[in-house]
């Protein structure tokens, strides 16, 4: 797997997340792994993803939930973090109760 991050992409991992530089590629390998996929959201969940990827038009091909965070990835390459807003966090909680939260 070739595992790439944005200069915006660690940057935006640091500010979100306050994860330092020698964690990143260790946390989205967990990302990659058990992240919620486009296929398994649903409802306003859903809606605020697709809302999201039609903002970055062609770059997205990825989107992933993890926590309450969603990676905007374009193949294998983090493009940014986003954190889900307050009244989505508690739906991605009960999709994906391993991980509930970040």
């Amino acid at each position: 797997m070739a595992l790439k991050v944005t200069r915006h992409g660690k940057e935006r991992m640091k500010e979100r997340l306050g994860l330092p530089k020698r964690a990143i590629r260790r946390h989205l390998k967990i990302v990659l792994k058990d992240g919620l996929t486009h296929n398994q959201l649903n409802g306003s969940l859903l809606s605020y993803i697709n809302w999201q990827v039609i903002k970055f038009r062609h770059n997205c091909n990825k989107p992933l939930v993890y926590g309450h965070h969603l990676y905007i990835f374009h193949d294998e390459t983090l493009i940014t973090v986003l954190e889900l807003p307050t009244k989505l966090k508690s739906l991605a909680d009960k999709l994906n109760p391993k991980r509930n939260n970040s």
